[in-house]
């Protein structure tokens, strides 16, 4: 866990946008876990199940909130270019380009 918020910290340059990844991974491990309970209640599980749990959880979701995160910077970084150009030119009806 250590590593993979070192690597997250370097690739995002701060510490919220490298925690949400981690929060989301474990919380997905947690909600896993919990979902498996009742299942271990009917019938047994073998031991690799939390280490495939994990493996598979948490990859997938750090995966998935660096997409997320990485998507909204480049979002936040177009605004300005909208701003100025709406700025620049008078309104146009809106199917003419900018």
């Amino acid at each position: 866990m250590g590593g993979t918020l070192i690597i997250l910290l370097i690739a995002f340059g701060a510490a919220v946008a490298a925690g949400v990844p981690l929060f989301l991974g474990i919380t997905s491990f947690v909600a896993t876990t919990g979902l498996l309970g009742p299942v271990s209640k009917l019938m047994p599980l073998h031991e690799a199940v939390g280490q495939g749990t994990m493996l598979i959880g948490w990859p997938s979701a750090s995966t998935y909130a660096m997409f997320y995160m990485r998507r909204m910077m480049e979002e936040r970084d177009k605004r300005p270019l909208v701003r100025r150009c709406a700025r620049r030119r008078p309104p146009r009806p809106p199917a003419a380009p900018c």
